[in-house]
């Protein structure tokens, strides 16, 4: 139901929506891609399992979850979007 409910509140902001449902390679210029995105929804589907803890418990490669926290607590510089966060398992 989390998902579901998740999309269904996307799809009534009326805005395109970018789902994001796999792991982002720190490779990858992903913040900026955020920040040059027009207003749009951002969902990401089972957060936890895609974007660890820490670097510590996976692989360093990939983005954590304090690096997109840290993102969404005001560093970004682009338009307004709506983020929305799934969690399967706190």
């Amino acid at each position: 139901g989390k998902t579901v409910c998740a999309k269904l509140l996307a799809v009534e902001s009326g805005l395109p929506i970018i789902l994001v449902k796999e792991r982002v390679h720190k490779g990858v210029s992903f913040f900026e891609f955020l920040d040059k995105l027009p207003e749009c929804v951002v969902l990401f589907d089972e957060f936890e399992k895609n974007f660890k803890t820490s670097s510590i418990d996976d692989n360093s490669d990939y983005f954590t979850q304090s690096d997109f926290l840290s993102y969404l607590d005001g560093l970004s510089t682009g338009t307004k979007k709506l983020f929305l966060m799934t969690v399967n398992e706190h």
